[in-house]
């Protein structure tokens, strides 16, 4: 008596690979936007989280919102010895980021290690939506908005605080960091937002945000460089930065939201990381996370971030900061 063998035939066996590839076909691209929807919500816990550190830094100082950059380099030129310079040496860290303040919140312990460098940040700064990079000591995927969190360093004339009469510098003691309650859209204005990044240098992002709209910052840090015609309107999209030809009355923001949605192999060529600070990095580059002055988050699309969401009501003219 024979066995009859059975065994798949050369067509059944094409239609079950045929079968599988179709199924992994129309699984993938499924699994791939879970993933990133994944990430998305990550890196909205992730601001979540600097947003309660924040929250926490503000109760602890009546209000007061943390600097964006204290310079602590050697002293050089001022002629006023009382200022947040501290005599750094150039081995130690030399200029203190906030996000070395908020990390210092979140830890429970200084992000400084026994020599000075800022080695024990906490890893809630390292996005997961981000190219490979050649990640420094500390490491930040995110920037800061400096009309919010204030900037202690270099000329002052041009950086942060309005300049009297006759552009004589004011006193390094009469800077003040950003009080909440002066910010007139606090529960709108982005804070911290996921900025681009750069794989050839010792940091991934620059943690603050130095050209944001077409209008820069003019001499004081915190207006628009002209406003001879305001009231703007302040629901056009902003441009990236001023260096990629925004001058004040552009209109096409949207486009160049999209034009500059890159991260950067290399710092020194094309739309480097000074001039554009929005990265839409989240849903296959559609997608950019910011934290509000108020707590929440926003997820915006590319080409939908505002002026209004930057810019924080301040008018040419003032003498000191809340």
């Amino acid at each position: 008596m024979f066995r009859r063998l059975y065994a798949f035939t050369l067509v059944e066996l094409l239609v079950v690979i045929g079968i599988i590839a179709l199924l992994i076909s129309m699984l993938l691209p499924a699994l791939s936007r879970a993933r990133e929807e994944a990430n998305l919500i990550d890196c909205q816990a992730r601001l979540q989280e600097m947003g309660h550190a924040l929250q926490i830094y503000e109760a602890q100082y009546r209000g007061l919102l943390p600097w964006g950059i204290v310079d602590r380099r050697p002293q050089a030129t001022w002629e006023n010895s009382s200022s947040w310079y501290t005599n750094t040496p150039w081995n130690k860290e030399q200029l203190w980021w906030w996000n070395f303040t908020l990390s210092d919140i979140i830890t429970g312990h200084s992000c400084l290690d026994s020599n000075g460098l800022a080695t024990r940040m906490s890893p809630i700064f390292k996005d997961k939506d981000t190219i490979t990079g050649q990640d420094n000591y500390w490491v930040d995927h995110y920037t800061s908005n400096p009309r919010v969190l204030l900037e202690a360093q270099n000329e002052v004339e041009y950086d942060y605080e309005p300049v009297p009469s006759g552009g004589q510098k004011v006193p390094i003691a009469e800077w003040h960091q950003r009080n909440i309650s002066g910010v007139k859209n606090a529960t709108s204005v982005f804070v911290i937002w996921d900025g681009p990044q750069i794989a050839d240098q010792n940091y991934n992002t620059y943690p603050s945000a130095e050209e944001i709209d077409q209008f820069g910052w003019d001499s004081t840090g915190l207006v628009l460089d002209n406003i001879n015609n305001l009231p703007y309107n302040t629901n056009h999209a902003i441009l990236p930065g001023f260096n990629l030809g925004g001058v004040a009355g552009r209109t096409d923001g949207a486009a160049e939201q999209k034009a500059a949605n890159q991260d950067y192999q290399n710092a020194f060529t094309g739309k480097t990381h000074d001039l554009t600070n929005l990265r839409f990095r989240h849903m296959n580059n559609t997608v950019l996370n910011a934290l509000c002055l108020d707590g929440h988050i926003e997820s915006r699309k590319v080409g939908t971030v505002m002026i209004k969401d930057i810019y924080t009501n301040y008018q040419q003219g003032q003498v000191y900061l809340p």
